[in-house]
């Protein structure tokens, strides 16, 4: 169990410290981008609609690479709970397989959770391999938006 615990572990600080380097390279240079817009709105001529209107524009990028970032992250934890889902599911099969006397008996038991938390472990690092396309991807794709 200790070991899928830092598996689990190792893989929410490495998502962390994507978040952070995703949100520090990519998202704060759109919001500035998004806010000096804003500042030349207020400079130009126009109606109140007008100034609304310039505003919405200014911050099209920085809502679109919200969007795009809760998509990706929310694909991605969705993975992560399908593969924890299937561990779970491995488990049960186990612990039937095993006969209606396994759930009274404690080795049986222990050996179940062992293969639980082994598959969990397994699928915590196969994420945190995967993570750094994930990250790629959206790192492209955030990319792409600042530079239009």
């Amino acid at each position: 169990m200790e070991d899928a615990q830092q598996s689990q572990q190792r893989l929410q600080e490495a998502f962390r410290r994507a978040d952070e380097d995703l949100k520090a390279r990519r998202f704060k240079p759109l919001q500035k981008q998004g806010y000096l817009c804003m500042a030349k709105c207020c400079d130009a001529d126009g109606n109140q609609e007008a100034l609304q209107q310039c505003f919405a524009r200014c911050n099209q990028p920085v809502e679109a690479a919200g969007q795009l970032y809760q998509a990706e992250t929310q694909r991605f934890q969705g993975r992560i709970q399908r593969c924890a889902s299937a561990c779970q599911d491995t488990a049960q099969d186990l612990m039937q397989s095993m006969g209606p006397k396994a759930q009274e008996d404690p080795k049986q038991v222990a050996k179940v959770e062992a293969a639980f938390a082994a598959c969990v472990s397994k699928c915590a690092d196969e994420h945190v391999g995967l993570l750094k396309g994930v990250v790629k991807n959206i790192d492209d794709q955030l990319k792409a938006l600042s530079s239009r």
